[in-house]
């Protein structure tokens, strides 16, 4: 499975086409501030991890009831979307769709 990090720390388990993960460890503020970014680094290629790409990437808005965990998900269409939440993907009210 490809790897990822954000700001420097690892992380793994991407599905392909769509896939996310959860990161570790990332710290954040109490409070969202406007402009927030995190700093995505990934690699497609599961045999050359020498072979990375890079982004930042906003942190939407959330609010101190959603401190938890830092979801990072990957699209087919290459977009990267994060999130601050206290919910799993599989929770029904989790805000981001999950792909076929």
């Amino acid at each position: 499975m490809p790897a990822f990090s954000v700001n420097g720390y690892r992380a793994a388990s991407i599905r392909a086409n769509g896939g996310g993960g959860f990161a570790c460890c990332i710290g954040v503020p109490l409070r969202w501030r406007k402009g927030m970014q995190v700093n995505v680094r990934w690699s497609d290629n599961v045999d050359d991890f020498d072979t990375f790409k890079e982004i930042s990437v906003e942190v939407p808005e959330y609010g101190e009831q959603d401190l938890g965990f830092l979801s990072v998900h990957f699209y087919p269409d290459g977009s990267i979307k994060v999130l601050v939440t206290d919910k799993t993907a599989t929770h029904p009210v989790y805000p981001y769709p999950r792909p076929n």
